[in-house]
């Protein structure tokens, strides 16, 4: 008796280690995911602001040329450039309102050529904008920033 009950104990502890350990394995898979998805996130806004720094550039560019050149293309193109800094400006705005429409922000990046998918992942990050004090900071600057420019 004395036996079985030792074997039963082990077998328990057996069973209880090998929990505790799947269960920080599943913790740390977990854990992974959503960091390297954070870090993705990241990346993909950044590579978005650095294609709106240059909208913003390419336009303010244009439009020293054409007035020294005044050659219809050169506004055109102004004109292009412009309508893509609209494009982020609104979709930035949107995701940072109280009641984001995450498909008009999707539209309107897409208009940047942005890859959908590193578009999913700044409306997924952006869902995260309050919680997140550096983002939350992050994007309250640039709505002061983006309601002065253009």
């Amino acid at each position: 008796m004395a036996d079985l009950t030792k074997q039963l104990s082990t077998e328990r502890g057996n069973v209880a280690i090998i929990s505790v350990f799947v269960v920080l394995a599943l913790f740390i898979i977990v854990t992974t995911h959503y960091g390297i998805k954070t870090l993705a996130s990241v990346r993909a806004y950044v590579g978005a602001e650095g294609q709106w720094t240059k909208a913003q550039k390419e336009a303010t560019n244009l439009l020293i040329q054409y007035s020294v050149k005044e050659q219809l293309e050169l506004y055109n193109q102004f004109q292009k450039e412009l309508e893509l800094h609209k494009a982020f400006k609104d979709a930035r705005q949107t995701l940072s309102s109280a009641n984001p429409d995450h498909e008009m922000a999707f539209r309107k990046f897409q208009t940047a050529d942005l890859d959908p998918n590193d578009i999913n992942l700044i409306i997924w990050i952006s869902q995260f904008h309050d919680e997140i004090s550096c983002l939350r900071q992050l994007l309250s600057r640039q709505n002061v920033i983006t309601t002065k420019a253009f």
